[in-house]
Parts: C-alpha cells; sequence; structure tokens
C-alpha cells in the first residue's frame, strides 16, 4: 500500500481555523465538548466575507452553529442574542441540533429581513456553506 500524502494533521488544523474565524471563536471552543454561544463580531469593512473564513457572503443578520463532533460553537449577530442565549445556553452537542431548536431558529430568522436576503443573494454564492440559514432557507 502506498502511504498517503496527505498530511491529516495538518488540514485539520487548516479547517479548524476556518470555522473558527467563521464562528468568531477559538479552535479549542470547537474541541472542548461544551456548547458556545458566541456574539458575532461586526461585519469587516470592506469585505463582504469573513477574514480567515471561507470567501461567502456573510448574511445580516448573520446566525451559524456547528460541530466538529465533540461540543460545539453557536454564533449569532448581538441583535439575535435575546433568543440565542436562552435557546442553546447550558444545552450538549446533541441537544444543539434538536428540531424544536432548528424549527425555532427557522421561524424566528424567517420573520426577519434574513430570509429576503437569503432569496436575493444565493443565486451568487455557494449554499453549501455551514450556516444554518443559508442551506435551509435559501
Amino acid at each position: 500500500m502506498t502511504p498517503s500524502r496527505v498530511d491529516r494533521t495538518r488540514w485539520q488544523a487548516t479547517i479548524l481555523g476556518i470555522l473558527a474565524a467563521e464562528q468568531y471563536c477559538s479552535r479549542e471552543d470547537l474541541l472542548d465538548g461544551e456548547v458556545h454561544v458566541v456574539v458575532a463580531g461586526p461585519p469587516p469593512v470592506g469585505t463582504a466575507y469573513i477574514p480567515g473564513g471561507r470567501w461567502f457572503d456573510r448574511p445580516e443578520p448573520y446566525f451559524s452553529l456547528v460541530t466538529v463532533g465533540v461540543g460545539g460553537v453557536v454564533t449569532a449577530s448581538a441583535e439575535l442574542m435575546s433568543w440565542v442565549r436562552p435557546l442553546y445556553e447550558g444545552v450538549d452537542r446533541d441537544q444543539m441540533m434538536e428540531p424544536v431548536r432548528i424549527a425555532e431558529v427557522t421561524t424566528r430568522m424567517a420573520a426577519s429581513s434574513f430570509t429576503s436576503a437569503v432569496a436575493a443573494s444565493s443565486s451568487r454564492r455557494n449554499a453549501s456553506s455551514i450556516g444554518f440559514p443559508r442551506t435551509c432557507l435559501a
């Protein structure tokens, strides 16, 4: 068998770095087994994407959740925190993805201006992004 040229450790570090940038958290937050609720930083000036992340437009308001198998990170714009924190603080990774929580996010995001922004921009962005509303409401 020919040994693989892929350096798994290097690729995992790269992926964790990209996810951490997009979630406005540290790599440790993605790996410590806890679910973290994080306020998204302000939109970057002069660019539509998050520096350090993939080159997808950052929607406003911003909501994204991600897990790499242990714990997870829920990131949202400051204006969404009044309902995001109570919905996600204190939950574990499996509870983070429960249908009842996802349904609540869908309902609340649909009520915001986010839905029309997704529809308007979905044709110019790759919908395979990790951010929940991009893939489910577009």
